[in-house]
């Protein structure tokens, strides 16, 4: 038996509530009981009438998508006997059919037999209130009342004395179906069930003892048939179970009470419980009686159709027509009263592992969204009857997680971090690394550059993603052509829709704007200088960049550079690193970042002055295209020299393309 405590869920056609607002209904046909169908498996004709039913009442079997079946209940008209119809509905092409399944009488107990009390009032009526249920389980059950709120007859008018059935309970025969979940551990199970991919949850379930509980069903007749009694072991002592002689019987029967009647018998007790039939009362000095049965539980319905055939304890002769009452033994109790283990199958793979009421589920390996189903048992510690069900667990996607995200320098240096600003014209290189909790998920990305440049990671020079755990990677280059702040944005991907983002604002310079912010720290240097030698170098170096006399003389490189007069720049940034040295040696401190700086803004130059010449020759001759060659080659050997630090003999050789290139 499977509890869940949730609330109302939709399937993926909508709502599972025939109540709900939101469905519509179409009419597909009118049955008619006289339809003139040749199909004698389907009722047409003998629809009945007299009696009509009282109720009628549709019913699905097992879910929405089960069997549909129309139930019916008629009461007794005169001496006739009251009945259950159960008809299945179907459709063939697009007529309705009413086939058959079950008509029965029903007598209720343990005095209602409908013939025997004219008009019958005194008795539970199907002609009266009556309605089908369908338990949580799944058991169907019929309920019907009295047709007249007339009470006991006492003292006796017309019959003789016998009390009323004011209501009534018709199931099946074994008081519940076969296998059904009611006979074994009840498992109660919390959902809803989530955890986001990559990570742990916490899984709860309760388990109880099965729900259903031990009974003996006594006939008069043979063959389950006629009167019977129902003695469950909830309620066996809230009436005459101890003596039937106090139970009603018939009121046309001399002998009144049930005493010595049963004939046949349907019991049920778990296994190690016991129930035993006792030949006298209670109070009899004889208790239980020479013709008693002990009847030990198999955890399954049991029956025996005709007591003649059934020996007492002592094989001294049959139980047919000796009970007088029945009793329940303690070790029912100790039964019921065992709670259940639980066990779970985590790891899905048919092994219960996992012991509890609470276990942690880990979802480091599965792909959302979507959804597991992992197995839950309740075990019975006493016969090992067990439940399986299983937890529903809805898995998230989770969005990939970017780790890191920056602008490399073509020497490593982080733009913005190491190095203060990019230059247009040269190559940096966005680099950064992602992982999923998603261990099953691929990625992809794209790379804004915030220029409007917008690439893939197809177009990327190192892409791998994060799939199986790993940590994903990207790499690509790119250079800027014109100056600004720029936002670069990289989005990544997962195969699920599941999407992050990482931004990184830099600042990039033409040779220009960046040389005029190497003057303002030359001047943040000179305003805490306080050595001669220092401040005399420095001020020679501001000269070398922003001219002579604080810039009033138009020598400074970045006046060279402005009259776009490319070697004499690279004359005038040769001096200013020249006299960032002696500043040094004077005891300015370490001006690396300084050198590096305007040695990586020549090259810049002298990268521009290539662009020009590849576009102003798109197909240069063999004269020209050598000379092409050689200004990239001067170029690349002044880089090779500024990665180790050589910066004048690096500005040299940008002074020697630049000269190249004009």
């Amino acid at each position: 038996m499977v509890l869940r405590v949730t609330a109302d869920r939709w399937d993926t056609y909508g709502p599972t509530d025939l109540g709900a607002n939101s469905l519509s209904w179409a009419q597909k046909d009118i049955w008619q009981p006289n339809s003139g169908s040749d199909d004698a498996a389907y009722l047409e004709q003998d629809w009945p009438n007299d009696p009509a039913h009282q109720t009628l009442q549709f019913l699905r079997e097992g879910d929405i998508s089960g069997a549909l079946y129309l139930a019916g209940a008629r009461g007794k008209v005169g001496f006739g006997e009251d009945r259950l119809d159960l008809y299945r509905v179907d459709f063939i092409g697009n007529e309705i059919r009413l086939k058959v399944m079950s008509s029965r009488h029903k007598n209720s107990h343990p005095n209602a037999d409908p013939s025997i009390a004219s008009p019958g009032n005194n008795t539970a009526n199907f002609a009266a209130a009556s309605t089908f249920y369908v338990s949580p389980s799944g058991e169907l059950i019929f309920y019907a009342t009295e047709h007249d709120n007339d009470g006991p007859i006492d003292p006796p008018s017309v019959l003789p004395s016998a009390g009323t059935v004011k209501a009534g309970e018709w199931r099946h025969v074994d008081m519940v179906r076969p296998n059904s979940p009611t006979l074994l551990p009840t498992l109660v199970l919390f959902p809803p069930y989530e955890v986001a991919e990559g990570s742990d949850t916490i899984l709860t379930a309760f388990a109880k003892p099965p729900i259903a509980r031990p009974w003996i069903q006594l006939f008069t007749d043979p063959n389950y048939d006629s009167r019977y009694v129902v003695v469950d072991y909830a309620d066996w002592n809230k009436d005459s179970f101890d003596d039937f002689k106090d139970l009603d019987g018939s009121p046309f029967d001399a002998h009144q009470g049930f005493d010595n009647e049963p004939s046949s018998w349907r019991w049920f007790a778990p296994i190690g419980g016991t129930i035993r039939a006792n030949d006298d009362d209670f109070g009899d000095g004889d208790f239980p009686g020479e013709h008693t049965r002990t009847l030990s539980g198999t955890g399954r319905p049991e029956r025996d159709a005709n007591l003649s055939q059934v020996a007492n304890n002592s094989g001294s002769g049959s139980m047919n027509d000796e009970l007088t009452s029945v009793e329940f033994f303690a070790d029912c109790d100790d039964y019921y009263s065992r709670f259940p283990d639980v066990f779970w199958d985590l790891d899905r793979n048919g092994s219960f592992e996992t012991s509890g009421y609470i276990a942690t589920f880990n979802a480091a390996a599965l792909d959302g969204p979507g959804e597991v189903a992992v197995p839950v048992m309740a075990l019975h510690p006493i016969d090992g009857l067990a439940s399986i069900d299983a937890a529903i667990v809805r898995i998230f996607n989770v969005a990939p997680i970017i780790g890191s995200f920056a602008l490399i320098d073509s020497f490593g240096l982080r733009v913005g971090v190491d190095v203060p600003f990019a230059l247009i014209n040269l190559e940096y290189t966005a680099q950064g690394t992602f992982t999923d909790p998603g261990k099953p998920d691929h990625q992809t990305a794209t790379l804004n550059w915030g220029d409007g440049t917008i690439e893939p990671n197809t177009a990327f020079e190192l892409f791998a993603d994060a799939f199986g755990g790993v940590v994903g990677q990207f790499q690509h280059q790119h250079a800027f052509t014109t100056s600004g702040t720029r936002t670069l944005q990289v989005q990544v991907r997962d195969d699920d829709g599941g999407q992050t983002e990482s931004i990184l604002a830099v600042q990039v310079l033409s040779p220009l704007e960046a040389l005029q912010l190497v003057v303002q720290q030359i001047d943040a240097l000179l305003a805490s200088a306080t050595q001669p030698r220092v401040i005399k170098a420095l001020l020679d170096a501001r000269d070398n960049l922003d001219g002579n006399n604080g810039g009033a003389a138009s020598n400074g490189a970045i006046d060279k550079l402005a009259q776009n007069n490319a070697v004499a720049t690279m004359v005038k940034l040769s001096a200013f690193v020249s006299s960032l040295l002696k500043a040094e040696a004077a005891g300015a401190g370490d001006l690396t970042s300084l050198k590096y700086l305007t040695t990586l803004i020549a090259e810049a130059i002298a990268q521009a002055e290539y662009l020009r010449v590849v576009a102003a020759l798109p197909a240069p001759s063999s004269g020209q295209a050598q000379q092409i060659q050689r200004i990239r080659q001067a170029i690349l050997n002044g880089h090779l020299l500024l990665a180790v630090g050589d910066y004048l003999r690096a500005i040299d050789q940008y002074k020697d393309a630049v000269g190249r290139a004009r």
